[in-house]
Order: C-alpha cells, then sequence, then structure tokens
C-alpha cells in the first residue's frame, strides 16, 4: 500500500524500508550549533536528523503548565528525565535515555491483566515492525508483530496502549476503552492520558498533538522544545493538558482518524489537528485494504519530522535496571 505522505512515491517507499535504524546519526541539520544525530531509527522518513534544523531560536515557554523554555541554540539535549512509574504495585525507574528491556516476564496471575508478557520492548524497536499497511494502525509499535488491534496483547514497553473513549463509526479495533479503561484513569502506568500540543511557526494553520500517559508526555517536552524549538511557533506555547473523553471534539483530544504515527506499542501516538484519515472508518480489521488518507497540504513536514525522530530517541523507557 502507498500512503501518500511525502513528496514522491518513491521517496515514500524507501522511508518505510528504512524506518527501523534510519541511516545512522547525520548530525543537527542547517544552521545554529543545532542538536545532533544521535542514529536512533525515524518512524516517518526513515531520517536520523535528531533535530531538523538545529536552530539559533529559543523554544516555547509554557502557559502556566510547568514546561520551563527552551534555552537559545542549545547543542545538546536536555539532562535525561527520570521518572518513577507504577507497574502492578511495584515502582519501577524510567527515562528518556532509556534503552529499554531485553527480559519478557510474565504478569502474576492475580494481578490486572495476569498471564499477559511486559518488557523485551528495546528502544530500537519503539516504531514497531516496518509494515507499511501499519503506518497509521493503532495496534503498531509492537515489536515483531504486524496486527491491528491491542486486544489481548502484552505490555512490551510495559505501558498500556492509548485509548479513544468509545465511538461509534470507527473501525472496532480502535475501541479499546473497555480493556485499558479510560483515557482519564490515574491508575495506568504513568498516570492519566494527557496531550502536549505544538504549533508550528512557519505553517500557521499546523498543530501536533502528542498523547501519552502524564510521565511520558512531560518527560519528552523539553526535548521537543530544545530539538525542534526554531521550528515552533513562540506566541502560542506549548501546554500539557489532560485528555477529556467526553469532549471529542477539543484539540486536547486527539482522536484516531488524527494519528499519523504509534510508537511504543501503541502507548505513545502524534496526531495532526484537523487530519481526517478515512482509514480508521471502516471494520475490516485490515489497514491494507484502504489507502489512508493523504496529510493535509497545509501541514508543516519539517516540524512533523523532527517531533518523530525526537519521540524515537526520547520517548520514556523502563530498562531491565528498573525492573
Amino acid at each position: 500500500m502507498f500512503v501518500p505522505f511525502l513528496s514522491a512515491p518513491s521517496l515514500e517507499r524507501r522511508a518505510l524500508r528504512e524506518r527501523a535504524g534510519g541511516r545512522g546519526g547525520s548530525g543537527g541539520g542547517n544552521g545554529g550549533s543545532g542538536s545532533t544525530g544521535d542514529g536512533t531509527s525515524g518512524g516517518l522518513d526513515g531520517e536520523t536528523d535528531g533535530g531538523l534544523d538545529g536552530g539559533t531560536n529559543g523554544g516555547l515557554g509554557s502557559s502556566g503548565s510547568g514546561l520551563g523554555s527552551g534555552t537559545s541554540g542549545s547543542s545538546t539535549d536536555p539532562p535525561n528525565t527520570s521518572q518513577t512509574i507504577l507497574i502492578g504495585g511495584t515502582s519501577r525507574q524510567a527515562s528518556t535515555t532509556g534503552s529499554g528491556s531485553k527480559v519478557v516476564s510474565v504478569i502474576p496471575a492475580d494481578q490486572l491483566f495476569g498471564g499477559r508478557s511486559m518488557g523485551g520492548g528495546t528502544r530500537d524497536a519503539v516504531y514497531g515492525t516496518r509494515h507499511v499497511d501499519l503506518l497509521r494502525t493503532y495496534g503498531s509499535g509492537y515489536p515483531g508483530e504486524a496486527t491491528p488491534g491491542t486486544e489481548g496483547r502484552g505490555f512490551p514497553f510495559f505501558f498500556w496502549p492509548v485509548t479513544f473513549g468509545s465511538r461509534s463509526g470507527i473501525s472496532r479495533f480502535v475501541n479499546s476503552d473497555k480493556e485499558y479503561d479510560s483515557a482519564m484513569n490515574n491508575s495506568r502506568p504513568g498516570g492519566a492520558l494527557h496531550t502536549a500540543i505544538f504549533h508550528s511557526l512557519n505553517v500557521t494553520s499546523s498543530a501536533f498533538s502528542l498523547l501519552s500517559d502524564l510521565a511520558t508526555v512531560k518527560s519528552i517536552v523539553p526535548s521537543v522544545l530544545d530539538r525542534c524549538g526554531s521550528l515552533l511557533n513562540n506566541t502560542l506555547p506549548a501546554t500539557v493538558v489532560q485528555r477529556n473523553d467526553t469532549d471529542p471534539s477539543s484539540i486536547d483530544s486527539p482522536q484516531p482518524e488524527q494519528v499519523v504515527q504509534y510508537y511504543r506499542a501503541s502507548s505513545f501516538a502524534l496526531a495532526i489537528t484537523g487530519y481526517n484519515n478515512s482509514a480508521v472508518f471502516l471494520d475490516t480489521g485490515d489497514a491494507g485494504d484502504t489507502l489512508d488518507t493523504p496529510l493535509p497540504e497545509t501541514t508543516d513536514r519539517d516540524l512533523l519530522r523532527c517531533l518523530d525522530t525526537t519521540i524515537g530517541s526520547r520517548v520514556l523507557l523502563i530498562d531491565d535496571s528498573g525492573v
């Protein structure tokens, strides 16, 4: 399946083939003393620029959300951010520089999701299986698996999949709130689902949402501000807000038809405001049966790539040492 995303079909196919591992870190882009690439795999475009422009502009300030502000001309990522995540009643350490887990264990029978596997997801598998049919499919982002949906699946990265609330008219495998509960459930690892919203500097109408648990969203914002600051609109500061299942029309609550990439076993999603991918409304259970809707022409693709590579290299992971 060809997904109309970049400027030419050949580039799109090449990017999809290269998603796992990219082509190696290539440095910080065009100007200033930008962030350097780190060789982490790129998801949407296969590049590993680790900061598309590098830039000389400061990142975004917060609007009372406790996010702080980016530093002008930063040449390195912010210091590693660590979080304590409660998994099945046990506290585990996660970090933005973590490499993930290679150890697979089974959740005890007397715990929630007992009998399912957890662990085994590493940084280089954050984007999941490189499968063209699963580029924008809920249930992608699972290492070594190419199956839509999250029903009955394990937790290779320990975190639960994002949920979108019960909705009619969308593919059956997207409705997962009955299994993983409401987005507002604070007992999910990392806390209730939250959204970080970023606006493009160069394309006025282009806005992006990062959806995941609170700990993950808050921990990745400094890296986005550092790496992508020159592409962000300073007059529309980045905000982190709790997702509200009762108001699906809000920019704070990205919907499955707006998602362009899932990460970390579908526990993290990148969405574009205003995007409406009709493929998610088909109850086929197979994302390959139809073409994804092309992205809006107003999409800031530079910022999209920067967000994508930053998520891949800095999304919060639990190492075996933290297990």
